[in-house]
């Protein structure tokens, strides 16, 4: 599969930034169910002790993916999980990262024009650069990342 089609179908499938409720998801989720403790450590074979450990380490973030798996099925859910970019899509994020690339490189290809009396209008230099971001980032070229 294509880079670009893998971004189309990833921007096109993530889930909206929220944040995570101050006594953790499992605990906030449990307490909204009604469902104590004890049922829940039940419903996952194990003491009510273990998961009150689980949820505190849900708040402090050392749980495991494999955990939070099973106190989702426990409680009837499904443990979503990814990486959402913060800048709203995968495709802004290249965007982003390229015109750094090109803003960074710049100096290289201006200096070189110096010298060879070609320089750009500041202009012609901002559509150069926005053209190459765009080429460099819907092709989703690893260099941008060297910068």
């Amino acid at each position: 599969m294509k880079k670009p089609l893998i971004i189309k179908q990833l921007n096109e499938s993530i889930i909206p930034k929220v944040r995570t409720p101050r006594d953790g998801w499992v605990r906030s989720l449990r307490n909204a169910l009604g469902m104590k403790l004890k049922d829940l450590a039940k419903r996952l074979s194990v003491n009510d002790s273990t998961v009150s450990r689980m949820e505190n380490r849900e708040v402090d973030g050392t749980i495991t993916l494999n955990s939070l798996r099973k106190l989702a099925d426990a409680m009837d859910c499904d443990l979503v999980y990814g990486l959402v970019p913060r800048e709203g899509n995968y495709s802004k994020l290249l965007k982003r990262q390229a015109r750094q690339y090109v803003s960074q490189n710049w100096d290289l290809v201006n200096h070189s024009m110096m010298l060879e009396r070609q320089q750009l209008t500041e202009k012609e230099r901002e559509e150069i650069a926005e053209m190459r971001a765009n080429e460099l980032a819907s092709n989703v070229d690893p260099v941008i990342w060297t910068c």
